[in-house]
């Protein structure tokens, strides 16, 4: 437990709205002020906001982002903001370990604190940990088994833990927004696909164009390199578009290989009561 005073923090100056602020930064890394509105519930009638974040940046627990061209992107917190999330225990320790620096990553780590809002709020869909905590916990690197040649093992942009009707399985996210050189795509999948660390990958990309570019790289990958083919790994490999995830929330449809669910489809057949058409499509997740 804190202390009443964290350095020259005084908690008594904190009400409970103040330390859900911290707490939310603290779970995104980052967040806008309209975020942080969005998500903060049950506010009392006339608190202010703005002045509340001015006196979390006076006391200094949180700081404002800034990005390209010194553009305002929203708040992160301080360094002494860290050391008081972690005594606290908002989240994981592991979790509050780094401060984003954006420039050009901005949008892309917004979309993937957007996909964990949306997956957390099923029951099926836990433990969801960020890249910047997989990174504290697990190696950059993996030596490949095939020719004993050392390759990069790609960590994910998340991963998470999917229970299904056949048990928990780890799961992977990918969140894809500008389409990358051919060879960078080679040597992704490849890792993504033989990986021992998960089981299944989604794939939140920006339209249907890269999602089928990036289809087509798991295909050839399966088919042509040398990796895949001798791995014991085969990991299933979904998508969906950023549209529809935004759109449709838990029934976005995923789309593999050989088969197409939603979220709450594998929710309804853990708990038996699915139809058997639809039991057909989701049976092998």
């Amino acid at each position: 437990m804190l202390p009443a005073s964290f350095g020259n923090v005084n908690l008594v100056r904190l009400c409970t709205a103040d330390k859900e602020i911290v707490r939310l930064i603290a779970m995104n890394r980052f967040a806008s002020r309209e975020e942080i509105s969005r998500n903060l519930i049950g506010l009392k009638e006339g608190y202010n906001l703005y002045r509340r974040l001015r006196h979390l940046q006076r006391i200094g627990l949180i700081e404002l982002l800034t990005g390209d061209g010194e553009t305002t992107l929203g708040y992160r917190l301080t360094r002494r903001g860290v050391k008081f999330a972690r005594r606290n225990r908002f989240v994981p320790g592991d979790a509050v370990h780094s401060r984003p620096a954006f420039k050009t990553q901005f949008d892309h780590d917004q979309i993937v604190n957007e996909a964990r809002q949306i997956l957390s709020t099923s029951p099926i869909v836990t433990n969801f940990i960020a890249e910047s905590e997989l990174r504290s916990r697990i190696t950059k690197s993996r030596v490949s088994t095939a020719r004993g040649i050392d390759h990069e093992w790609k960590v994910p942009d998340a991963m998470f833990t999917l229970s299904t009707s056949r048990g928990s399985m780890t799961t992977a996210l990918e969140v894809e927004l500008t389409q990358k050189a051919k060879a960078r795509y080679s040597k992704i999948v490849a890792a993504l696909l033989t990986s021992k660390s998960f089981e299944f990958v989604f794939f939140v990309c920006k339209d249907e164009c890269l999602k089928m570019l990036i289809r087509h790289q798991i295909v050839k990958a399966r088919a042509t390199n040398a990796l895949v083919r001798a791995s014991n790994r085969s990991n299933g490999i979904y998508f969906c578009t950023l549209a529809d995830l935004r759109q449709h929330g838990l029934n976005a449809v995923w789309e593999g290989e050989d088969t197409r669910f939603s979220i709450n489809d594998l929710a309804s057949a853990k708990r038996d009561s699915l139809n058997p058409s639809v039991k057909t499509e989701v049976s092998q997740v």
